[in-house]
């Protein structure tokens, strides 16, 4: 195996922060560079050097295919042979560009156009999933007009059919709560769809699958969430953690995905329901090491000469604040 050079893609955010801390500690690594479209994001601090990149999804300065040119152009001119995307903007490009990075010898831990575009609907999740032993929450569209009550079993949660994220959702325990949300849903997270209300938040958990090339699960690690605040900011995890594992690992065997994908979930009785599945690693990466779980590991050391001690171990961890300082 060889020693690797990483680029860690769209890190500007909690989740690219998060893997640049850990393979900032890993032996093999012979550069780990980052990326980002504003030069000012704290994971540069913990990285041998840092690129800006084009912007296509937030300024918009710059073309999708403008963007995938820089990217692919720096890492062949830097010998660069692992790219990590850590922008959810950022996965369909590399993933509609991905026969170009494997061309030119560059690994891309990347999901297939297909997942990411299924995991992204919230709405086509839950058909996929109703097919694995009905382990999605019941779930349905919405016209977002009063006719929508007849429909909806409350109590239920409407949130936005696009995306990630804790935006746009509402808890809808009574009809008052329906008309109170008709009033005040915000047009920008357009189209809404009720899911069925899976009412104990002690039992949310958050799973990293690890699969190899051919689909197969080599790992999982659930943590249950104590504490969230957009992103999982406490979480445990114990001996009740490991019994669940079989049941997401049936599952993801079913959906055959690659590299990474993060299912979040609660538990009704004994049966896991999956509300969301992000086609990447999760935020909560950064936790799971703690644990001895450390996805980015476990799937590097499959490619790479990389190494780092670990060991399995239970307990409990808070993600806490840390000031960084980014000189001008």
């Amino acid at each position: 195996m060889k020693k690797v050079k990483v680029l860690i893609s769209g890190s500007g955010a909690v989740l690219g922060y998060g893997a640049t801390k850990l393979l900032n500690q890993y032996r093999g690594i012979e550069k780990l560079i980052v990326a980002n479209t504003s030069k000012y994001f704290p994971a540069r601090n913990y990285s041998s050097e840092y690129i800006i990149t084009p912007d296509f999804y937030f300024e918009k300065s710059a073309t999708e295919d403008e963007f995938i040119e820089f990217v692919l152009h720096f890492s062949i001119e830097n010998g660069i042979n692992l790219i990590i995307p850590c922008s959810i903007f950022e996965l369909k490009a590399y993933a509609r560009n991905l026969k170009r990075f494997n061309d030119s010898g560059i690994l891309v831990f990347v999901e297939s156009e297909d997942l990411i575009s299924a995991f992204f609907d919230k709405y086509e999740t839950a058909n996929r999933l109703t097919p694995i032993g009905n382990c999605s929450p019941v779930t349905g569209l919405l016209t977002e007009s009063k006719n929508d009550l007849d429909k909806i079993e409350v109590p239920c949660i409407i949130k936005p059919r696009y995306g990630y994220g804790s935006n746009g959702i509402k808890v809808i325990k009574t009809e008052d709560d329906f008309f109170d949300w008709l009033k005040e849903k915000k047009d920008k997270y357009s189209p809404y769809i009720w899911q069925e209300y899976l009412t104990d938040i002690r039992e949310e958990y958050s799973c990293s699958v690890l699969y190899d090339e051919d689909g197969k699960v080599f790992n999982t690690c659930i943590v249950r969430r104590l504490a969230m605040k957009t992103v999982t900011t406490e979480a445990i995890y114990d001996e009740e953690c490991r019994k669940i594992e079989p049941l997401i690992e049936e599952i993801a065997t079913n959906i055959k995905g690659r590299y990474c994908l993060n299912f979040q979930f609660r538990m009704k009785g004994d049966k896991p329901y999956i509300f969301e599945i992000n086609p990447r690693f999760g935020a909560a990466e950064a936790i799971r090491a703690e644990f001895g779980q450390d996805s980015y590991y476990m799937l590097m050391k499959k490619y790479f000469d990389v190494s780092k001690k670990q060991s399995t171990r239970y307990g409990r961890v808070i993600r806490s604040y840390k000031e960084e300082y980014l000189p001008l």
